[in-house]
């Protein structure tokens, strides 16, 4: 989410402003793209009605909340803001950011298992299971598990990786 303030003349017959992210409009059904800068107090697109006074046209000051859902990439770590004007005078106070990281939900289960019971002696065959289960929408995700011993004989291995 983007937030902006702004202080401009308390006239709204100018259009032409314009606030970008990464060249890319902000605006929405309340702050058209080419006159964002309208005197309005808005939250994602609807007039904010508790304030007092709660006029519609705030007399040249301008808050409004905006989506800005997609506009920066997955590790982005800078973005250009642009504030732009058809010909009045605006001045810019404050512009805020609030960036949701989403963070996937993995759980991993690990188990090691000695076939020939325990304790675990030369010889025995061990089974080592991994259980992975995806609680959200990790796409792309790598699995990388580095298992060593000092001495080890390797058998024919099953590998099944059941959807949970």
């Amino acid at each position: 989410m983007m937030g902006i303030e702004v202080r401009a003349p308390p006239n709204d017959s100018y259009t032409g402003d314009q606030f970008r992210l990464n060249g890319t409009n902000i605006s929405n059904a309340i702050n058209p793209s080419n006159d964002v800068f309208n005197s309005t107090i808005s939250s994602l697109g609807a007039h904010v009605t508790t304030k007092n006074p709660n006029y519609i046209n705030q007399l040249g000051y301008d808050a409004d909340i905006f989506s800005a859902n997609g506009i920066l990439a997955n590790g982005s770590t800078s973005a250009t803001l642009t504030v732009t004007t058809g010909g009045e005078v605006i001045l810019p106070g404050v512009i805020t950011s609030a960036i949701n990281l989403y963070t996937p939900v993995v759980n991993v289960n690990k188990t090691l298992n000695d076939l020939n019971g325990d304790p675990a002696e030369i010889g025995d065959i061990l089974e080592y299971t991994v259980v992975v289960r995806n609680n959200r929408d990790a796409n792309g995700m790598a699995i990388q598990r580095i298992i060593t011993f000092l001495s080890i004989l390797f058998l024919p291995i099953q590998l099944m990786f059941p959807i949970a």
